[in-house]
């Protein structure tokens, strides 16, 4: 009994360890190339269009929801695109090999290495953000702002959790091209970035309740509001971070079928 509890908190604190490494890794190689500043650059003009558009609106939470959904956009384009290749572009350049002769999950290192890359995107996001207020030279109105920033890391949790099912999703895929062209703008457009999810047409809503991000933006919305109760906005949390959870379980099984595909075929693509 006790060796057995020795070697699952041994192995716990390796698979920490590890996180923590992969993260420190991946931190310090963007922080070398920069690369998320390639998004930040391109999504300008839409960002300051947006801004245009919510300085136009009569209504406190349009404009403080398009405020501030635009920067959950920006960071959704970077966050899928560069934690889903991330699982390809490696296998091509012989470092996810190295990831195999560890004893930690490959899942586990993948997810430092996403949530090194959303503290990027969060960069990316701060920064439209402030083109934003470039423009309109006024904050949005903001409720319970307390519930606000909870909100708001939710989401970001919320979209680690969506990118990182994309990261060996592409490699089971074989990384075809147009794959996250696709990706991109209906993930944004089921995730209430810029509206409420509700006034989607009904079958549209069924798809987009089964991502956690829509959730977060409810109580991003109710938030902005802060007339409800602290209840509405902790269920949404719940329920957010609920399916978070269970896109991450996925993701583990995917990184499996991954693993599986290199260690007993070794095909790592048709291609």
């Amino acid at each position: 009994m006790k060796k057995g509890i020795s070697k699952l908190k041994g192995s716990l604190v390796g698979n920490i360890y590890a996180f923590r490494g992969a993260y420190k890794q991946q931190f310090q190689m963007s922080l070398r190339t920069l690369g998320y500043l390639n998004y930040l650059i391109t999504g300008i003009p839409m960002v300051a269009v947006l801004a245009w558009v919510a300085l136009q609106s009569k209504s406190a939470l349009a404009f403080a929801l398009i405020s501030i959904g635009t920067c959950f956009m920006i960071m959704w384009n970077s966050a899928v695109a560069r934690v889903g290749r991330s699982t390809g572009e490696e296998i091509e350049r012989g470092i996810f090999h190295i990831n195999l002769l560890s004893k930690t999950p490959v899942s586990v290192i993948m997810l430092g290495k996403a949530i090194s890359y959303m503290t990027f995107t969060a960069i990316s996001g701060t920064s439209a953000f402030l083109v934003i207020l470039a423009v309109t030279r006024k904050l949005p109105e903001v409720g319970n702002l307390p519930a606000l920033i909870v909100s708001t890391l939710i989401a970001m949790f919320a979209m680690i959790s969506v990118s990182l099912i994309f990261a060996p999703l592409a490699v089971l895929a074989d990384r075809r091209g147009g794959f996250f062209n696709a990706i991109l703008p209906f993930g944004a457009m089921f995730s209430g970035f810029l509206y409420p999810i509700s006034v989607l047409p009904n079958a549209f809503q069924v798809i987009a309740r089964m991502l956690p991000t829509p959730y977060a933006m409810d109580g991003i919305i109710r938030s902005i509001q802060g007339q409800e109760s602290i209840w509405g906005i902790i269920g949404n949390w719940g329920t957010s971070l609920g399916l978070s959870l269970l896109f991450l379980f996925v993701a583990y099984f995917l990184f499996k079928l991954v693993e599986s595909r290199i260690r007993i075929t070794g095909v790592l693509s048709r291609y």
